[in-house]
């Protein structure tokens, strides 16, 4: 089964939006707020704020209400579900989830996958599975070059820009062989 045969079915491989999008940033400035006196308020580092205005993070639903209540805000307009929200790993008739065999272009589940090791790589170039452990071993030692750099004379940005460049090449290199599958769900309007 080709890729474009999925959407066909209703099945979807990646889902990038994040389920939940938010405002933060843009309430902050506008109540000309600094980003350490709301962390401190409503009880989180700068660092997790951070990581929820960036949506790295999801907020609890208390740190949710306590943004609210700082931001005198609803917590409607400070977050909002987005595309991702509504969609969810998609299942076959015996409740396994279903996989794409990203090597065979074929549907996988239920008894297959349960003797599969779901985070294998393989080469793209020769087809060969490659483990996970290689992989990472291969990626963290392109990752202990970039720190070399790091150490140089090289600007940070640069060094951040080709530690993703290499993340890039790698994830091209040696994809994921199985990928979980997603179907749409129809909210009730």
């Amino acid at each position: 089964m080709k890729k474009k045969d999925l959407l066909e079915e209703g099945l979807f491989l990646y889902i990038d939006a994040p389920p939940i999008k938010n405002n933060i940033r843009e309430l902050i400035k506008e109540k000309k707020l600094k980003y350490v006196e709301t962390a401190r308020k409503i009880g989180v580092s700068r660092q997790a704020l951070d990581m929820y205005i960036k949506n790295e993070q999801q907020p609890t639903i208390e740190i949710a209400l306590k943004l609210s209540l700082f931001l005198k805000e609803d917590v409607s307009t400070i977050f909002e579900l987005d595309e991702g929200a509504w969609y969810h790993t998609a299942k076959d008739e015996d409740g396994f989830t279903l996989f794409y065999d990203n090597l065979k272009n074929c549907i996988r589940s239920g008894d297959h996958m349960k003797s599969v090791k779901k985070n294998i790589r393989f080469d793209a170039f020769t087809g060969q599975e490659v483990p996970s452990s290689t992989y990472m071993r291969e990626l963290r030692k392109e990752k202990r070059k970039m720190a070399e750099l790091n150490k140089s004379d090289y600007n940070r940005n640069e060094v951040a820009k080709i530690k993703k460049e290499v993340e890039e090449i790698f994830e091209k290199r040696y994809p994921m062989r199985y990928i979980i599958l997603h179907e749409k769900i129809n909210p009730i309007t």
